[in-house]
């Protein structure tokens, strides 16, 4: 979350880890986050990793809402399997 001085809104965004080769992807903020806001942040960043020849094999996420089935399929597209973290389960 980065909150501003100026203006203490609360502002999310998305960060993928590529494992193997440390590439970190952090996509453009937003003030309300939704479903097809974390699609679209998907789709962003399959693009970025196929540009740079990396192919994500496994996506591991929350059981938050905002990852809905639009957001799983967008990543399944690519070859990846998407794994869910089990409820309650502690912060890694």
């Amino acid at each position: 979350m980065i909150i501003q001085i100026s203006n203490p809104e609360p502002r999310y965004l998305l960060v993928f880890l590529h494992l193997g080769s440390r590439h970190v992807w952090i996509s453009p903020r937003s003030v309300q986050p939704d479903s097809a806001w974390v699609s679209l942040q998907a789709r962003n960043f399959l693009m970025v990793a196929e540009d740079m020849g990396l192919t994500p094999e496994y996506v591991m996420r929350d059981n938050d809402a905002k990852y809905s089935a639009q957001f799983d399929e967008v990543l399944k597209s690519s070859g990846a399997k998407v794994k869910r973290n089990t409820p309650m389960s502690p912060n890694l």
